[in-house]
C-alpha cells in the first residue's frame, strides 16, 4: 500500500496516479532507499572517537520519508457523556487559577483603597 504526499489518501502498490493529480510512481522508489539506509546505519559496527578512546559515537540514521497531509477538519463526534466529564475536568482544573486572580484582585484592591482611603470604593460603586 501507498500513501499519497499530497492528500494522504492510501492506494493499492499497482495504482501510479492518486485521485488528487499526485504522482505515486516515485514514493516506492523513496521508500526503498529509506528502508536500504535505515539497515545500513543499524547493521554498521559502533564507530569510536579517534580523540577519546573508549567513546562511542551513535550511528548517523538517515532522515525518515516525511508525508505532508493537508487535513480539513469538518466535524467533532463526542458522545455527550464524554463531552460533560471534559467540561466537569476542565471547570474543577481551571478553580485554583479562579481563586488566585480573585485573591491577586482582592490585594490590589485593598492596597488601592488603603492608599486612596476610601474615594476610589466611592468612584467604583457610582
Amino acid at each position: 500500500m501507498k500513501r499519497c504526499p499530497k492528500c494522504g489518501q492510501m492506494h493499492d502498490d499497482s495504482v501510479l496516479t492518486c485521485d488528487c493529480g499526485q504522482s505515486l510512481s516515485t514514493i516506492e522508489a523513496e521508500e526503498k532507499k529509506h528502508q536500504r539506509n535505515l539497515a545500513a546505519a543499524s547493521t554498521s559496527a559502533p564507530a569510536y572517537s579517534a580523540g577519546r578512546p573508549g567513546v562511542v559515537q551513535a550511528p548517523v540514521q538517515a532522515a525518515p520519508v516525511l508525508y505532508t497531509n493537508n487535513v480539513t477538519l469538518t466535524a467533532i463526534d463526542i458522545p455527550f457523556w464524554g463531552l460533560m466529564s471534559f467540561m466537569f475536568k476542565f471547570t474543577f482544573a481551571a478553580l485554583p487559577a479562579v481563586f488566585a486572580a480573585t485573591l491577586v484582585w482582592m490585594l490590589l484592591l485593598g492596597f488601592m483603597s488603603a492608599l486612596f482611603g476610601g474615594s476610589l470604593l466611592a468612584l467604583l460603586l457610582r
